[in-house]
């Protein structure tokens, strides 16, 4: 929600890659996009687009390490693998894993708490082992059919529920705050 005080934040920009090879680059309301055909460069400057266009997608191998990950033998590790996989004809940047509980949708967080519950009645007395990043990797990994067939289920159901709840008390929680730090409140209603 947004307020007198507060403009309404839009992107500023976004870049397309269209399927014919078009680069579309659109900047919001009222400005007309622009685009590029890279096979309509000129000759002599081709290379150093090439070049531009390969480290960015090198760079962007790293981008996702932070923290204790981020290390030179890691962003190494991440450029090699990237430039083997031009070699051998990929273009496509993974998703790393993050190690942010905020990127693991609700979904994803569900399908551990499905794992643990699941564990837990047919093993009872052991712990469950397997940590929130491998079963939101796990779930994420899953086709739509079987993510939809998983979905069905009623545990996982339970899980997903109960999942959404604590997500919504923790906003609460955190909106409870955000109005105890508020001096005054500026409502017409």
């Amino acid at each position: 929600m947004t307020t007198e005080n507060t403009p309404e934040k839009t992107r500023q920009m976004s870049m397309t890659v269209l399927d014919d090879g078009v680069i579309r680059a659109e900047f919001g309301p009222g400005l007309d996009p622009l685009s590029i055909d890279p096979s309509k460069l000129p000759e002599d400057i081709l290379p150093q687009a090439v070049a531009e266009g390969i480290r960015s997608f090198l760079r962007a191998r790293g981008s996702k390490l932070s923290g204790d990950t981020r290390t030179p033998a890691a962003l190494r590790a991440v450029v090699a693998e990237g430039i083997d996989d031009l070699l051998a004809g990929k273009w496509f940047t993974p998703r790393a894993a993050s190690t942010s509980t905020a990127d693991i949708t609700a979904d994803a967080e569900a399908a551990h708490v499905y794992r643990k519950t699941r564990f837990a009645e047919t093993n009872p007395g052991e712990e469950y082992t397997g940590t929130l990043a491998a079963d939101a990797a796990a779930y994420k990994a899953l086709d739509e059919d079987k993510q939809k067939k998983l979905k069905a289920v009623p545990r996982f159901q339970v899980a997903l529920a109960t999942v959404k709840a604590a997500r919504m008390a923790a906003k609460a929680a955190k909106l409870e705050k955000k109005v105890a730090a508020t001096e005054t409140e500026d409502s017409d209603f």
